[in-house]
């Protein structure tokens, strides 16, 4: 199913594959990081299906102050490159101050050229293009929170 399949239909989540996420990681700690209250509304309502709790933030400021005072709670984030006032680039760069070992995954609809290629490089921990499959993007989240 892709995302933008999902945003007008959350309830397309089959039972069995909502299963098989939920008994990944359950109740693990996701800030997601986007601009647009859809976007951060369809992605909440897909995590939060497969057993995820969702923080949102709706740009780089929140969501350093959000990190900030939950930091040992957040197990992942997912995050957007184009916002308002601080982007995802250098959203990264505080996060990554805060925590070096910190598991981010760029969510953009950017191909992983140019800067995406950089954050990668930098230690973002996989890119996931929009529109995207929720499977892909759910299994990402998956491995990239297993990877300790």
């Amino acid at each position: 199913m892709s995302w933008d399949k999902a945003s007008e239909d959350t309830e397309g989540i089959g039972d069995e594959f909502s299963r098989k996420l939920r008994a990944a990681s359950p109740g693990k700690v996701i800030l997601v990081v986007d601009d647009e209250d859809r976007v951060l509304d369809v992605n909440r309502e897909i995590l939060e299906a497969v057993g995820y709790q969702v923080l949102v933030a709706r740009n780089g400021n929140e969501a350093v102050e959000i990190y900030r005072a939950r930091r040992d709670d957040i197990a992942l984030v997912l995050l957007d490159l184009i916002m308002p006032g601080m982007n995802g680039f250098e959203t990264y760069g505080v996060l990554k101050e805060m925590n070096p070992s910190i598991k981010v995954i760029i969510v953009s609809g950017f191909s992983a050229e140019g800067h995406v290629s950089e954050l990668l490089r930098r230690g973002c921990r996989a890119f996931v293009r929009k529109p995207f499959e929720i499977e892909y993007l759910t299994e990402k989240i998956r491995e990239v929170i297993q990877d300790e």
